[in-house]
C-alpha cells in the first residue's frame, strides 16, 4: 500500500493532493515510507507537505523515528516543528514497547534540556514518574526548586521513589 501512495505523491505537482498523500503514507505506517517522509520533513518547498512530514513523523507508531525527533526538537527553527517533535519523542519513549532503558533516560535528559516551557518540564516529569531507576530520580530532582513544576516534580519524585523500592 505505501509504494502505491508513494508512487502517487511523487507523481503529483499539486501542493494539496500531495499534502494528502504525505498524511497518508505516514498512517500506513510502512517503514519504506520513512525516507521519503523524512527528507519531505527536511527538504520540502510546500510548506503544507513539509508539514505533512513533519507530523507523520512525529505521529509514528514505533520507535522508529525517534532519532528524527530528538535531532528536529534540538535543531527545527519552526516553533511548531519543535514542539510536535519535542511532544512525539516523549510520546515514543514512554510507549509499552518504546526503547531500552538507557535510551528513556537519555532521550528525558535531553528533553530536559530542550524544556521550554513549564508544561515541556510537566510532560517530562509525567514520563520519568514511570521511570524506576535512580538515575530518574536524579532527573526528577532537578525540578524540584522549580516553581512553576515543583508539585509535578515532587509526585514524580514520590512515584519514582516507590517503584524503586518495588524493584
Amino acid at each position: 500500500r505505501a509504494k502505491a501512495v508513494l508512487d502517487a505523491l511523487s507523481a503529483s505537482k499539486d501542493k494539496k493532493v500531495r499534502a494528502s498523500y504525505t498524511k497518508v503514507a505516514g498512517r500506513i505506517g510502512d517503514s519504506n515510507a520513512l525516507p521519503t517522509l523524512r527528507e519531505l520533513a527536511a527538504q520540502s518547498k510546500q510548506e503544507a507537505v513539509q508539514d505533512a512530514a513533519v507530523r507523520a513523523l512525529c505521529e509514528w507508531s514505533t520507535t522508529e523515528t525517534l532519532d528524527d525527533l530528538r535531532k528536529m526538537a534540538a535543531e527545527s527553527k519552526n516553533d511548531t516543528f519543535r514542539a510536535l517533535a519535542f511532544n512525539g519523542m516523549i510520546r515514543i519513549v514512554r510507549m509499552d514497547n518504546g526503547p531500552d532503558l538507557e535510551t528513556q533516560l537519555k532521550v528525558y535528559a535531553e528533553a530536559l534540556a530542550l524544556a521550554k516551557s513549564p508544561d515541556d518540564k510537566r510532560l517530562v516529569l509525567a514520563g520519568l514518574g514511570h521511570v524506576a531507576d535512580a538515575r530518574a530520580l536524579e532527573l526528577a530532582k532537578k525540578l524540584e526548586a522549580d516553581e512553576a513544576v515543583k508539585e509535578e516534580a515532587k509526585q514524580a519524585i514520590e512515584q519514582i521513589s516507590k517503584s524503586i523500592e518495588k524493584k
